[in-house]
């Protein structure tokens, strides 16, 4: 199941370095134009969401709403997590081949701002 090889992939991604977690760090990595694309949980507060679909629209990286914050914070082995930013441009590439065969897509949030939409994990 395509769910489980993202979930995987992302603790991956964390084992190699090659993610960023948590507000402040994502934040910091996103000024310095290395992050490639940024996972939001779904259960995220509605200012955090709006703040990181804003950013990544400001700043041309996909932004991706997917899980809830237990099986984002699961997959890296860390806790309360609900932004992630991926630093590494072939994790990212694998990541959205993985979303496109699982249906991931774009979509159009009710105040018109596009974001990419995914399904719970």
């Amino acid at each position: 199941m395509e769910n489980n090889k993202l979930l995987s992939l992302l603790g991956f991604a964390q084992k190699a370095g090659k993610l960023a977690t948590g507000d402040e760090t994502c934040e910091l990595y996103l000024k310095r134009k290395k992050v490639k694309l940024i996972f939001l949980a779904s259960d995220a507060a509605e200012n955090t969401s709006e703040k990181w679909k804003r950013a990544g629209q400001n700043h041309n990286v996909p932004v991706y709403v997917i899980g809830d914050r237990e099986s984002l914070s699961s997959a890296i082995g860390k806790v309360n997590r609900t932004v992630l930013a991926v630093l590494d441009s072939g994790f990212a590439k694998q990541m959205e081949k993985l979303m496109r065969e699982s249906g991931i897509e774009k979509g159009e949030e009710p105040g018109g701002d596009e974001f990419v939409k995914g399904k719970n994990l």
